[in-house]
């Protein structure tokens, strides 16, 4: 697991994160929730892009930022606030950027994590070690 975060960090369609689109003219996007690229590459939406989709308004979002429907809890580009973005070897946890790593075990619980929780990560796409509260 560790070498695949490291090869996602490195290749560029992963924009230093695994599952994090990088393929819109150099720009690490998350077409997600761009509204410069919602759902694919140069995709302008009038109003706001939630799930990939140009909708009209953030309906079903908890937060919207410069016209992305997100969730601040979790969301790692706009962490806590808006235009709060974590580093890359952070994930976003009720609103804070916390540290993780790669679990060292092949699966959660592990007790290798130091301390810290074993969780599977969608961001991440493995099981990682976060010291946290809670799993993202």
């Amino acid at each position: 697991m560790r070498a695949r975060l490291r090869e996602c960090r490195l290749r560029p369609q992963h924009c230093g994160d695994c599952n994090n689109a990088c393929a819109c003219n150099g720009q690490c996007v998350n077409v997600d929730n761009d509204p410069d690229h919602c759902g694919q590459c140069g995709m302008n939406c009038p109003d706001v892009c939630g799930n990939g989709q140009c909708i009209d308004n953030c309906d079903g979002f908890p937060d919207e930022c410069n016209g992305a429907c997100t969730d601040v809890d979790v969301d790692p580009l706009n962490c806590g606030d808006c235009g709060q973005a974590c580093q890359a070897d952070e994930l976003c946890v009720n609103r804070n950027c916390e540290s993780f790593f790669a679990s060292p075990c092949n699966q959660c619980p592990c007790n290798q994590c130091q301390g810290g929780m074993c969780c599977f990560s969608d961001f991440a796409d493995a099981d990682i070690c976060i010291d946290a509260p809670d799993c993202p």
